[in-house]
């Protein structure tokens, strides 16, 4: 995980994970870097074989892409998967 300790230009400090290292991370042990793999295909707007729009799921914002690295915010995905709980079956 890369810790930043000192905050650039006045942002908050980033926690940020490769998609290996997510499912290591106390936490988040159920996740797997398959869903995450998945989630980050899926994570914008693209068009279908019919020319439609296919939404994106929303994790665009916590995606930081380096080159071929892809980096995710811990806090911004945190966020994500808040917005996305089932509060239907009883989930808070």
């Amino acid at each position: 995980m890369i810790d930043d300790a000192t905050p650039l230009y006045g942002h908050r400090p980033r926690r940020l994970c490769t998609v290996r290292q997510i499912p290591n991370q106390p936490g988040y042990e159920w996740t797997s870097q398959s869903f995450l793999r998945h989630a980050i295909f899926n994570a914008e707007d693209r068009v279908g074989s019919g020319g439609t729009i296919i939404p994106g799921n929303g994790l665009s914002g916590a995606i930081l892409r380096l080159g071929r690295k892809v980096l995710i915010d811990l806090d911004e995905f945190d966020e994500w998967v808040n917005a996305h709980r089932d509060t239907k079956r009883g989930g808070s």
